[in-house]
């Protein structure tokens, strides 16, 4: 009799343990239970978006981008190409022709400077032209990775036998150095950069603007962690914002976007949700 006591109670406790789970909520879901984000109006086609680090930068700087990218099916990974301090690449992977293919870039010096890290992109996208027949690419570039794709486009951008540069997109560039602004990230999108405060690097650019080709859109992206910060804690936002003028001026079609927050820290940018939607946006929205 107590045995069958025990049985009992037993089963009792165990369809109301089934019962009460049952009646809990399940919108919580695991890491490996939850849905990929779902890029629904992408737009796919053979166009290779080449990604460039920044100062010191990995092949993690932009590895997890690519990675969400290819993931999410916004993207296909592609080549990795490895530029050598004498200008050589060295190719490994695949190249993926079709679906938004994603390319990185890595240069072996990582922290030499952007007139000859420009000089490494010209030799990428030759490369690329003479290899796979790549007549348009988009770039994507982190910091000073952002600053050498922009001296890349007033150096080269306009000679005839390179694939044309379809769009950019910057994150985190230091375009007006590393010089603060107090006025609001507004005002100096709107604005520029006050003539008192402009950098060398700056001057450079605007003397060079116009050879920039209008053909080529434009999206820069800036961090900022506070209104205290006035940055991503690295890049002040209005070295970041302060190039829009003079791009406007000069006809290219440009917007810029900033992220705020703690996430909007300067190596994290990339790591960045809303960074991500910003870029896929960009470049493959419909």
């Amino acid at each position: 009799m107590k045995k069958i006591w025990w049985i009992v109670l037993l089963l009792s406790l165990v369809l109301g343990f089934s019962y009460f789970y049952g009646q809990k909520d399940h919108s919580f879901k695991s890491v490996t239970d939850q849905e990929q984000p779902q890029k629904e109006n992408v737009t796919k086609s053979s166009v290779p978006t080449v990604f460039i680090h920044g100062y010191g930068g990995t092949r993690f700087s932009f590895g997890g981008m690519i990675r969400r990218f290819s993931q999410q099916t916004v993207g296909v990974t592609s080549i990795r190409l490895t530029v050598q301090e004498d200008g050589t690449i060295e190719q490994s992977g695949v190249f993926e022709k079709e679906n938004n293919p994603l390319i990185q870039v890595l240069f072996e010096d990582n922290k030499n400077n952007e007139w000859n890290q420009a000089k490494w992109i010209k030799n990428v996208l030759v490369y690329l032209k003479e290899k796979y027949g790549v007549e348009k690419v988009n770039l994507v570039g982190h910091s000073m990775g952002g600053v050498s794709s922009l001296r890349y486009l007033l150096t080269y951008s306009n000679q005839e036998n390179l694939p044309i540069v379809s769009k950019f997109v910057s994150i985190g560039a230091p375009f007006n150095n590393f010089i603060e602004d107090s006025r609001s990230t507004e005002m100096i999108d709107k604005e520029g950069v006050l003539s008192n405060q402009e950098s060398e690097r700056y001057q450079e650019f605007t003397q060079k603007m116009a050879q920039v080709s209008i053909a080529t859109k434009i999206l820069n992206i800036g961090g900022e962690i506070d209104k205290q910060t006035h940055g991503d804690g690295t890049v002040p936002i209005g070295s970041v914002a302060g190039i829009g003028k003079l791009l406007r001026t000069h006809g290219v079609n440009y917007q810029f976007q900033y992220v705020k927050g703690k996430a909007a820290n300067h190596s994290g940018l990339h790591e960045n949700e809303e960074v991500d939607n910003m870029v896929v946006r960009f470049l493959w929205g419909k």
